[in-house]
């Protein structure tokens, strides 16, 4: 898979983008938006959440009335489990394209995003600038520089979506073993965001925070949501 990485960021905090800054807020503030105000384009009320699908052949569900286990017809659903630390990581979001299918080929090793695709990166992020990541291999190698000198790893990697009511996307053991793997799988009414995620590899109890990247503008480039169109990426 070749990709290619965006971020959109809105006008009035590209300043402190393009300075370096690169931003990431709590991951409790995505659970509580979903949970308070119903949000579910950016809020994510599951998290960091470990789900296990319902399996009706081998699984059965019952209540218990005045003594006695009732069992109920279940057909499909889902349980979730989290810790409370996975409301005090750092996260800051990407778009991902993928060359192969979100790309056209125009000319030889010359590609343009595709026309649907542009549509949805407008409605979604209308008003806000498209970075570029140009150079990605020299953009994390910095973010893991600087990030280290702050005490601190990153985990940063694409957002895999499932089925919450037919799969069950991380083993309980591997959840047990390192539960911020979980924040890389989102139900699959998220896909169309394309998400790909960078998170601390441990609480940080702020409502947000930033990591500096020096020379962060030779790793990007900038273009309005109406250029998309006319963005050519070039393929050794």
């Amino acid at each position: 898979m070749r990709r290619i990485l965006f971020k959109f960021i809105e006008p009035q905090f590209l300043s402190d983008f393009l300075n370096g800054n690169v931003f990431f807020r709590r991951t409790g503030y995505f659970i509580e938006l979903e949970k308070n105000s119903g949000d579910k384009v950016i809020g994510d009320r599951y998290e960091g959440s470990h789900f296990r699908h319902y399996d009706p052949k081998n699984e059965s569900v019952a209540i218990k009335i005045d003594g006695k286990f009732v069992p109920l017809k279940v057909s499909k659903g889902f349980m979730t489990q989290r810790y409370d630390a996975a409301q005090d990581f750092q996260l800051s979001c990407f778009v991902q394209l993928e060359l192969d299918s979100d790309f056209i080929l125009k000319e030889d090793k010359i590609y343009n995003i595709k026309e649907d695709i542009i549509e949805g990166l407008r409605k979604d992020f209308e008003g806000r600038k498209a970075i570029l990541i140009h150079n990605e291999k020299a953009f994390f190698h910095h973010l893991d520089k600087s990030a280290k000198e702050m005490g601190l790893g990153i985990y940063h990697g694409t957002v895999n979506y499932f089925d919450p009511d037919n799969e069950t996307p991380l083993t309980e053991e591997v959840f047990e073993r390192n539960m911020i793997a979980s924040f890389f799988y989102k139900r699959k009414s998220y896909q169309n965001q394309r998400e790909y995620r960078i998170i601390t590899d441990r609480p940080v109890k702020k409502e947000s925070m930033k990591i500096h990247i020096d020379n962060l503008k030779d790793y990007i480039q900038i273009f309005d949501l109406e250029d998309l169109s006319g963005l050519r990426i070039m393929t050794k």
